[in-house]
């Protein structure tokens, strides 16, 4: 391939001088500046989440749907709006994560409240041997009430989930909890992702054809 037309997908949780809560040493720095410099190519960043979401539009759950959410739930909360197989129109990317809810009287930011690293702390253990059906149950609550939102603020009746915790949320229960909450008579699914781990991959694959041409 010549060199000068070959892109990178730098799969990340940052774009190239945001922050990145998780990478503390990442913020602010020139990232895509230095990665063109050592490795003589295009890079592109994108948000992990976003690549979820095109995954999941060309290859995975949102395959063929007109318009749909995706969510990530791990260390923390990301989210992508697609239509029409693409990234919708925004001025600064999705951040839902970042919204807020009042919990406990108090206003937080909702990963703050429902991401994994916070449950983890809670109970200073791996969200996957969390066994206290109470906490769950309270989890869900919370939960529904925070994709009711998106679907209302984001106008979509599909909302995917990806991300570490998918493997142990009940997504019957979460169904449930959202439809008996949803203000509107019309029905939100909410769907579990096919693509497991590999989801920004094939979001990145898909972000590539649709780019990059050889």
């Amino acid at each position: 391939l010549n060199g000068s037309k070959f892109f990178l997908i730098f799969l990340s949780i940052f774009s190239q001088s945001l922050l990145a809560q998780n990478l503390k040493d990442f913020e602010n720095k020139e990232i895509k500046r230095d990665l063109e410099k050592i490795l003589k190519c295009q890079v592109i960043l994108e948000n992990d989440a976003v690549l979820g979401g095109l995954g999941e539009a060309y290859f995975g759950s949102g395959k063929n749907l007109f318009t749909f959410c995706y969510l990530t739930f791990g260390t923390g909360i990301g989210g992508v709006k697609i239509f029409k197989g693409r990234v919708a129109e925004n001025i600064f990317g999705f951040e839902p994560g970042h919204s807020y809810l009042i919990f406990k009287n108090n206003f937080l930011e909702v990963e703050k409240i429902l991401g994994g690293k916070n449950i983890e702390r809670k109970f200073k253990n791996k969200t996957e041997i969390i066994k206290d059906k109470n906490f769950w149950n309270k989890y869900y609550d919370i939960l529904s009430i925070f994709l009711v939102n998106v679907a209302i603020f984001w106008s979509v009746d599909k909302i995917i989930i990806g991300g570490g915790l998918i493997n142990i949320f009940d997504f019957r229960k979460l169904n449930y909890f959202v439809n008996q909450k949803f203000p509107l008579p019309i029905k939100i699914k909410i769907i579990k992702s096919r693509l497991k781990d590999k989801r920004a991959l094939y979001g990145g694959l898909a972000y590539c054809t649709k780019r990059v041409k050889f």
